[in-house]
């Protein structure tokens, strides 16, 4: 009886130790096989949520972009049709110049004829426009239809030729002749780019 309980015993015993192997055994196939499925499971997850959050990125960066390319588009069309009032520095310099001939061409008379220097409207800085007025003050004597003509003459061309002043007075009554006292003004445009954006550029 003693004896049956000894082997009964040493069969549990060797029962116990075969299962604890069999687990052990279980567990280390499990870690070998199956975890670094598993990590390369879930870092594949990652990944794929991670490329979808840049993919969402990308298209509100794509929008956001296209958004801002038409709003520079508009106020470079914008820019374009102002910067057709303004002079260059040249065409500034030709208008100025050809004043005298327009006058005598248009059966006036000069009576006075004068330029003030050119004078800074804006600051020049970076990107900001350099804008510059010009000045013409003249006083011309002539008919009516004549100083028309004289006018319409400085003032048909695509670039803005503002009449500040405008006085007009009888000179000679049989004559018929006029003094005309007038103030022009013209103004040049001159973008000025920022070298650090000129270097990026390239």
């Amino acid at each position: 009886m003693i004896s049956d309980l000894i082997r009964h015993r040493d069969f549990s015993k060797k029962n116990v130790v075969i299962a604890t192997l069999v687990l052990i055994a279980i567990v280390a196939m499990y870690n070998w096989f199956a975890t670094p499925y598993s990590s390369y499971l879930l870092a594949a997850e990652k990944y794929v949520n991670a490329a979808n959050e840049m993919e969402k990125t990308k298209k509100m960066i794509d929008v956001d972009l296209r958004l801002k390319q038409k709003k520079i588009d508009e106020l470079s069309g914008k820019f374009d049709l102002i910067s057709q009032d303004f002079f260059t520095v040249d065409e500034a310099k030709s208008f100025l110049e050809s004043i005298q001939a327009k006058i005598e061409k248009s059966g006036c008379f000069v009576d006075k004829l004068s330029f003030s220097p050119a004078k800074q409207v804006s600051a020049s800085d970076g990107n900001i426009p350099d804008i510059e007025e010009y000045r013409v003050n003249l006083s011309v004597i002539g008919q009516y239809v004549d100083i028309v003509i004289l006018l319409d003459s400085l003032q048909n061309r695509q670039q803005k030729v503002w009449v500040d002043k405008l006085k007009l007075k009888l000179k000679d009554i049989s004559s018929g002749h006029l003094v005309c006292d007038v103030s022009l003004s013209i103004y040049t445009l001159k973008v000025k780019e920022n070298a650090n954006n000129v270097s990026a550029q390239k």
